[in-house]
């Protein structure tokens, strides 16, 4: 399964689920179709992994569930010291979603997604520094990627989360900036 974290393998235990249903109403569904569509299956901004070297992982969710999901990816699969950029909507759990987050990191950029209901960078940073020591704000995502990865030694990793517009806003930047 390319996609990362236990809610994935909830989600493939769902689809083996359903070709079994469909298999026993007379569907001819052969495994290794199934096998291949999985192996081929992409999820953008899903705990998505961008890049390896340095390790990358890009997530849009913008809640707290979305943020206790990331978490358990980050507490069980990346072991690495991690820079957190975080860019949120003020009308999501702001503190729930970073009090999840903020304190797995070495260090969060704190960003302003491009949507007038995004929380500043400035007052986002004053908030993270309730759960993390070092913080940075930048208001425009693609700077604070590019700030976040100058501060990111060799060997740690990179997570952008807490918006489908800040994945939206830097997607395509990452993955420019990285070569891919």
């Amino acid at each position: 399964l390319p996609l990362v974290g236990p809610r994935q393998a909830d989600n493939l235990s769902v689809t083996f689920a359903i070709v079994d249903v469909l298999r026993r109403k007379g569907f001819e569904i052969p495994y290794e179709a199934v096998c291949a569509g999985v192996g081929k299956t992409t999820l953008p901004a899903r705990t998505e992994g961008i890049s390896k070297d340095p390790l990358i992982i890009l997530d849009g969710g913008h809640n707290a569930d979305g943020a206790r999901a990331l978490q358990k990816v980050l507490e069980n699969v990346v072991r690495e010291d991690k820079t957190l950029v975080i860019g949120v909507m003020a009308d999501k759990e702001v503190d729930e979603v970073l009090a999840q987050l903020a304190p797995l990191a070495k260090r969060v950029v704190t960003t302003t997604p491009s949507n007038g209901r995004a929380m500043s960078a400035e007052d986002l940073q004053e908030r993270a520094k309730a759960f993390c020591g070092e913080t940075a704000a930048e208001p425009d995502p693609c700077k604070a990627f590019d700030l976040a990865r100058s501060l990111t030694k060799p060997g740690e990793a990179l997570i952008v989360c807490g918006s489908l517009y800040l994945a939206g806003d830097v997607r395509e930047h990452i993955i420019e900036s990285c070569g891919i």
